[in-house]
């Protein structure tokens, strides 16, 4: 089994809302305009915290 090498990094983007303690971050690609479903669609391609 292979395991995911742990990194660290701050991605800043204009228009998100102020993080909270503890919350969870999953990064994916979505369609241009965003989730149709407006929810996850892709991929997870990055997560933390």
């Amino acid at each position: 089994m292979r395991q995911a090498s742990g990194r660290s990094g701050t991605l800043m983007i204009d228009g998100l809302p102020a993080p909270h303690p503890q919350q969870l971050y999953e990064i994916t690609v979505e369609p241009a305009g965003g989730s149709p479903t407006n929810l996850p669609t892709g991929p997870i391609l990055g997560k933390g915290l």
